[in-house]
């Protein structure tokens, strides 16, 4: 789950972090958010509530815990296809790894609702239906999305190499399929590096990554997908990052490809001009939403990772002589 890149900014879960956005008093809105994900081993939900109050300002609400959460919702999951059901049990989210950005909003407690991946059956390319009840609210909430299936990376191949050259340009592609929307695709660089102005030290293993395309959109039917670039880009990403300088030892050991899909639901919200899909991220109430009631978003995303992938060897000659990289020890 933390390795995901935030879709368009990558890409979790969507939460509430430090924006003040008031609403009619006396009206309930829940704002609710969650990625549903094959590959991870849990999944998350956040369950909050909009507010307002003519005699406490903005400010003491956003701190005050009882005006952001529900008291005990029930969360639950449901297959569509089984009617098999998933109650997720409330957690803190700073011990699971998510810690709230610090703002106007309480961020003690960070409440999250979790249930293992184990624990369901996840089947890539079903419909799942979220339904949370509030308090004494007899109706739930509810959202429904399709679990995503993961594409597949097909260039370069399982033996081939990825050429990054001047003056050439590098196509990555890959097979999507109909229950992805949009895509970020990157890449990540692992080399070891050693500063010779420090007496005995060792080589040590550093890693790069290389945003080539975030939310590229695509038309749901079509299969063969693909990312070209200019192999220059690589050599200004590369110089942009590191440190030049003869005291600079540096080896290229090979990189991953890493690619993300998002479902329709992502590319709808995006569209409507919010493209904030990080857990401790923005409290601004979306215009689009895809809940029966409220606002929020309820998708489901998945990542694939193309492991080892070597370079030509005229990439990396080219990363030794280019006149951009040409001093940067490798």
């Amino acid at each position: 789950m933390k390795y995901l890149l935030a879709l368009v900014s990558c890409i979790l879960l969507i939460s509430c972090g430090n924006e003040l956005d008031l609403i009619e008093e006396g009206n309930d809105i829940p704002v609710i958010y969650g990625l549903l994900s094959s590959i991870d081993t849990a999944q998350y939900i956040r369950v909050e509530k909009a507010f307002a109050d003519e005699l406490i300002s903005a400010v003491d609400l956003a701190k005050d815990p009882s005006q952001l959460y529900y008291n005990n919702p029930r969360v639950a999951l449901i297959h569509e296809a089984s009617g098999a059901e998933y109650i997720f049990e409330e957690v803190d989210g700073t011990a699971e790894g998510y810690p709230r950005d610090e703002g106007a909003f309480a961020s003690i407690p960070n409440t999250l609702y979790k249930k293992r991946s184990s624990e369901m059956n996840l089947v890539e390319g079903d419909t799942y239906r979220l339904e949370v009840l509030r308090d004494d609210i007899d109706t739930p909430v509810t959202a429904s999305t399709v679990l995503t299936i993961a594409p597949r990376i097909v260039k370069p191949g399982l033996t081939g190499l990825l050429d990054l050259v001047p003056n050439s340009q590098t196509i990555i592609q890959w097979r999507g399929n109909e229950t992805i929307a949009l895509y970020d695709l990157a890449l990540k660089i692992k080399f070891f590096e050693k500063d010779e102005n420090i007496p005995g030290s060792l080589f040590q293993e550093r890693q790069l990554m290389w945003n080539l395309t975030q939310g590229l959109v695509v038309v749901p039917d079509v299969a063969n997908v693909e990312h070209a670039f200019d192999g220059i880009s690589f050599y200004s990403f590369m110089a942009g990052q590191l440190e030049a300088g003869d005291n600079w030892r540096r080896n290229l050991s090979n990189v991953d490809i890493v690619l993300l899909g998002g479902g329709e639901e992502i590319q709808d919200y995006r569209s409507v001009g919010l493209a904030n899909l990080g857990i401790t991220s923005s409290q601004d109430i979306p215009t689009y939403t895809n809940l029966s009631e409220g606002k929020g978003i309820f998708s489901s995303v998945t990542r694939v990772i193309k492991e080892d992938v070597q370079l030509t060897s005229r990439s990396i000659d080219s990363l030794k002589t280019n006149i951009i990289t040409r001093n940067l020890g490798f």
